[in-house]
């Protein structure tokens, strides 16, 4: 499943992981969701966007692997 939210994607020498960003408006807050073995970070974008709904910046965390 393809996204178009923003990515951001680290590496070194030994990891490489990608961070998905939803964003808010105006946020008021932001959050950290680290989603469950096996389970697609793409998975809990709709969530993210209800979040940023009510203003709240989410960062869900993508360790492929």
């Amino acid at each position: 499943m393809a996204h178009d939210q923003d990515r951001l994607r680290v590496q070194s020498e030994d990891h490489r992981f990608e961070i998905i960003h939803v964003s808010a408006p105006e946020p008021i807050a932001r959050l950290i969701m680290v989603p469950a073995m096996g389970i697609s970070a793409r998975n809990y974008i709709p969530c993210a966007q209800a979040l940023a709904n009510r203003e709240i910046d989410t960062y869900i965390h993508e360790w492929r692997g």
